[in-house]
């Protein structure tokens, strides 16, 4: 039992919180966890390295949705 609690102590590691998606509505800024990208990317592999690219670990989907309903 010691060894698979210390195993999980050395092997965790803190997890960043991602950046949110930023959604506009009636004038207010929300941001937002849900990624409506993502089927399009999940779709388009092929497009991820070409458009996304992770430059923080805040960031993981490489991009920064922006959204406005209108």
């Amino acid at each position: 039992m010691y060894f698979v609690l210390l195993s999980c102590l050395m092997f965790s590691s803190p997890s960043t919180i991602q950046t949110k998606e930023v959604l506009r509505f009636d004038g207010e800024t929300y941001g937002i966890f849900d990624t409506p990208l993502e089927p399009w990317i999940a779709e388009h592999p092929e497009k991820r390295d070409e458009f996304f690219t992770v430059m923080r670990t805040a960031c993981w989907r490489g991009y920064v949705g922006s959204w406005r309903i209108v």
